[in-house]
């Protein structure tokens, strides 16, 4: 949506666009990303739902054109980004990016 709040972020030596997506259910967040060979068209969506005593924090990456080589590695990647925010949230985690300029760091392959 054009006039929405947008961000860039890069990895891999390149840059992806993603802009906010104002018409989601009030307990969900979409990026709509606009850049890419094959994320463009695709979104980000974040979504909290009621757990108990807690909130559970849903994500997914929605509107894939096919099951492509590269959606699958794409999975891999977000399962990893997961397990590091998580680690992030429960333990403080590790301060290091896990994308650097040419791939990811070498210390990514810990086990969670």
């Amino acid at each position: 949506m054009p006039g929405s709040p947008a961000i860039e972020l890069g990895f891999f030596d390149r840059s992806t666009v993603y802009r906010l997506v104002r018409k989601p259910a009030p307990q969900e967040i979409r990026w709509a990303c606009e850049t890419g060979q094959e994320w463009a068209g695709t979104e980000l969506v974040f979504r909290l739902r009621p757990n108990g005593e807690q909130t559970l924090l849903e994500f997914s990456h929605e509107r894939w054109a096919d099951a492509s080589p590269y959606f699958v590695s794409c999975n891999t990647v977000w399962g990893h980004l997961m397990f590091k925010l998580k680690d992030a949230a429960e333990r403080g985690g590790s301060p290091r990016p896990l994308f650097t300029r040419t791939g990811m760091e070498s210390s990514a392959a810990r086990a969670y």
